[in-house]
């Protein structure tokens, strides 16, 4: 392994592939979650105008989203969606560690997020293999929040600690609209193909899962990217890891395709890049520094 120490400005080059931002109609305005089934754990359903608060236990509760189900608030069509005028309120069982809620949208159709999630000292997850859509008034705030485009044994799995299997993603699209916000510490994004993030996030850490579009910014002390990114958007972070998987460049033109994309050290600060490429392809990015860096490859 060898290492090269950067200072003031530095630009590395590799082609990546570009991917289409995606989109998605918005739901009506007080839709509310609906037909959710208590997998394990337990939920408390109560509603109060547009807003429903799910009273969970402590530990992990999982929560399927289908076509039937007795937490069906509005007689909804089922699934996970949140109309921009709506919110989810999920409360925990006290005490200093955050319970956790998976839910699972298996509806068939992509889970739409216009409205408020909010989970107090309770770790948010949002499953659905067809698709999670953040609208652009969309907030999401928990102690964890995890939003993943993926089939049930995949989100499951990461849900219990266990390794995330980039195998079993879904053909789901992750797409964060601009003005959308999440406000967690540790916040994990997943899609197959493309995860479209033209918003902000600021957190401890954020990990993303899939070829990255990111036209907004990210903030954190680590971010770490498995499958690649592009765009002209700004990571601010003290460490970068990105793992480079698959089909990430133009394979046609071997055109640099993530231009003007800036890396932010800050005044003080240093940004270390650990890159791992794995493919049959050339891989890699083409970035701006601003600050001091150092590059492992």
């Amino acid at each position: 392994m060898s290492k090269s120490s950067v200072r003031q400005s530095v630009r590395m080059a590799i082609p990546l592939l570009m991917l289409p931002m995606l989109a998605h109609a918005s739901v009506a305005p007080n839709t509310l979650p609906a037909n959710g089934s208590v997998v394990s754990g337990t939920a408390t359903p109560s509603v109060s105008g547009s807003t429903l608060t799910l009273a969970v236990g402590s530990g992990a509760t999982i929560i399927d989203w289908g076509t039937s189900g007795a937490i069906d608030p509005v007689s909804g069509a089922g699934g996970f969606d949140v109309g921009s005028q709506a919110s989810v309120v999920l409360t925990g069982a006290g005490g200093g560690t955050p319970s956790s809620v998976l839910n699972i949208d298996t509806s068939g159709q992509p889970s739409q997020i216009d409205g408020k999630i909010l989970g107090d000292n309770v770790n948010v997850f949002v499953a659905n293999a067809n698709g999670v859509f953040l609208g652009s008034g969309a907030v999401v705030s928990a102690p964890t929040v995890a939003l993943l485009a993926n089939g049930v044994s995949t989100a499951e799995a990461l849900f219990s600690g266990g390794a995330f299997s980039a195998s079993g993603m879904a053909t789901g699209a992750l797409n964060l609209a601009s003005g959308a916000q999440i406000h967690a510490n540790n916040v994990i994004l997943a899609g197959n193909d493309a995860v479209n993030l033209g918003n902000a996030i600021q957190a401890d850490t954020i990990d993303l899962y899939g070829e990255a579009n990111i036209t907004g910014s990210l903030n954190a002390n680590t971010v770490s990217v498995s499958g690649g990114f592009y765009s002209t958007g700004t990571i601010t972070a003290n460490q970068l890891n990105v793992n480079l998987t698959g089909y990430v460049n133009d394979v046609k033109t071997g055109q640099i395709l993530a231009n003007n994309f800036t890396l932010d050290a800050g005044s003080t600060g240093t940004m270390n890049i650990r890159l791992t490429a794995d493919g049959k392809q050339a891989q890699g990015f083409n970035v701006f520094i601003n600050g001091n860096g150092s590059i492992d490859s």
